[in-house]
């Protein structure tokens, strides 16, 4: 996966599932991941929704609230980095 995608658009694929849900592996997750990189990565620089990502992650790792959180916040024009970093992605 990686010779052909972005390291981060492979993690936010696999972070779009819940860990305690049964899913499996659909090219489209890397296709949507990297729509989102692009949202999040527009959106710019700053601290949005980091207070309710932590809460989210500190709710048994719950990445698919944390993820819909910084979408939201991104839709909105608000920097969003900082609360990407809590999930591994950096730009």
């Amino acid at each position: 996966l990686l010779k052909e995608n972005e390291a981060d658009a492979v993690r936010l694929s696999i972070l779009s599932n819940h860990y305690r849900d049964h899913w499996e592996w659909h090219e489209s997750l890397l296709d949507n991941a990297n729509d989102r990189l692009q949202l999040w990565r527009g959106a710019g620089p700053g601290d949005a929704a980091v207070t309710e990502v932590k809460e989210a992650l500190q709710a048994d790792l719950n990445t698919v609230v944390a993820i819909d959180l910084i979408d939201d916040a991104a839709r909105k024009g608000y920097g969003v980095s900082d609360a990407a970093a809590l999930l591994g992605v950096s730009f």
